[in-house]
């Protein structure tokens, strides 16, 4: 990660890297919010603000 942006903007151009690449379909889940905090060693809240600035 570039510790020189914020961490949930890194994270938010993981996401859509993922829905770009169809590693996350239309219609389907993407993993939960503990899920991804544990997948990208961040805080379960940086998730959160990633996620609902995407949506």
């Amino acid at each position: 990660m570039d510790y020189r942006m914020p961490i949930y903007i890194q994270l938010q151009d993981i996401i859509v890297k993922k829905i770009e690449e169809k590693k996350y379909l239309p219609g389907e889940a993407i993993p939960s919010e503990r899920k991804m905090a544990e997948m990208y060693g961040v805080n379960r809240m940086t998730v959160k603000r990633a996620v609902s600035k995407l949506v």
